[in-house]
């Protein structure tokens, strides 16, 4: 019960079987009982060469034990990694979802904007983020961000109030922003050149 057969190899050329064996050494009797029962598998002719390492054969069951806790803890990484990963690429897929969430649609606001106005001397659009309290259940602290439209014009003549409001309302709709505060207009008037004194 104590042996273990580790490899054998066939010579047909030279009718020869070698076979290793690791574990308690046969004696003399054995290996000559083992040779007369070649014979009994058709290799009469057949010459055994036993090779004994001479080595206490390993408990195999310790050695199923660790084969096991090595699986199992090598599962164990594998799977707290993979749980990092996805936990990370989770992270990334909301974050790049809010960011396209607050992407608003600037090169088209600026257009427009361009049309309405072609005498403006300057004209800029950007965006940014406005930090609005929460009005939901949770900490009293807890803000969200919303997008925020950033209107810069520079205009010959000044806007009266009415036209501002209803500027300011076409850009909230066009920019699809929940609230009016989500735009800050800055409109201003190019300060006119003053007329040099007429000499008398």
């Amino acid at each position: 019960p104590n042996l273990l057969v580790v490899s054998q190899e066939t010579d047909f050329k030279g009718r020869q079987l070698q076979v290793n064996v690791v574990g308690d050494r046969l004696p003399d009797a054995e290996i000559k009982a083992l040779e007369a029962r070649l014979s009994e598998f058709g290799l009469a002719d057949v010459s055994l060469s036993l090779a004994q390492s001479g080595q206490v054969m390993p408990d195999m069951s310790l050695i199923k034990k660790d084969l096991f806790n090595e699986f199992l803890l090598t599962n164990r990484t594998d799977i707290a990694e993979r749980d990092a990963r996805i936990a990370a690429l989770q992270a990334q897929l909301l974050v790049a979802q809010q960011s396209a969430a607050l992407q608003l649609p600037l090169a088209a606001i600026y257009r427009e904007l361009q049309a309405q106005f072609p005498q403006a001397l300057h004209l800029h659009v950007a965006s940014g983020l406005r930090s609005v309290a929460s009005s939901g259940q949770g900490p009293l602290n807890t803000a969200e961000q919303r997008p925020l439209l950033l209107v810069n014009l520079q205009l010959r003549d000044a806007l009266g109030k009415p036209e501002l409001e209803r500027l300011r309302l076409g850009l909230q709709t066009r920019a699809g922003l929940a609230d009016v505060q989500d735009v800050q207009l800055d409109v201003t008037v190019a300060a006119r050149p003053v007329a040099a004194n007429k000499r008398r």
